[in-house]
């Protein structure tokens, strides 16, 4: 026969193991399902006239894409460089290195940065979104 004791031993055990299969068992939203959830970052089509084309400037983009601390953007026509820039830094490297085709990615330091821009060789930079 048990005694109370024993029988309330009993009972927080099973709710402890019934508790800890419960919290095993139940699906979390993770932080990166959270981050879908509120939406695609905006796509700014950059819709720019043909410019002359100066010295070293043989291309131009024609998107840019963030999301947090990726940038990618597509461009038409050759280069030999890309450069992006944000208050306090910048990153330069060969398209060849950095581009697949005419699409390239890049990761900045941190998320959320402002003021970032990006140029091909020398043309002018154009900001991210």
């Amino acid at each position: 026969m048990q005694t109370p004791s024993q029988r309330a031993f009993g009972l927080a055990l099973l709710l402890g193991i019934v508790a800890y299969f419960w919290s095993v068992w139940t699906p979390r939203v993770s932080q990166a399902v959270e981050a879908e959830e509120a939406g695609p970052s905006p796509v700014v089509d950059l819709q720019v006239p043909p410019q002359e084309e100066s010295g070293g400037c043989q291309g131009r983009l024609t998107a840019l894409f963030r999301s947090g601390a990726e940038v990618a953007f597509h461009y038409e026509g050759t280069a030999e460089e890309v450069r992006v820039t944000w208050p306090g830094g910048e990153y330069r490297a060969r398209t060849a290195d950095t581009c697949t085709g005419t699409e390239c990615r890049f990761t900045l330091p941190r998320p959320g940065m402002a003021d970032v821009r990006i140029a091909l060789d020398s043309c002018p930079p154009e900001p991210a979104p």
